[in-house]
């Protein structure tokens, strides 16, 4: 037997028991938020937050960290995006 494939079944054997992983779980929708603010990355909204202040201190924080990723701003109110600088 593969040695891969059993640590595998014990890694997802735990996560369901520590109930990590829920497949029953809607997936994510990749539609802006109506109101507030959005960290876009790569295209894809990861994270809303109610204030600019702490959607872009996010934003900075992951462009810190992930220089390489295209991380946008996004405002509901004007429906525009900017993009965050290293």
């Amino acid at each position: 037997m593969n040695p891969l494939v059993d640590k595998t079944r014990v890694t997802v054997a735990i996560a369901l028991q520590r109930k990590i992983l829920d497949f029953g779980m809607a997936p994510r929708s990749n539609e802006p938020p109506k109101t507030g603010f959005a960290v876009e990355v790569d295209g894809r909204i990861k994270a809303e937050f109610n204030t600019r202040e702490g959607a872009e201190n996010g934003a900075i924080e992951l462009k810190r960290r992930f220089p390489a990723l295209r991380i946008r701003l996004y405002d509901a109110e004007t429906q525009s995006r900017h993009e965050i600088q290293a």
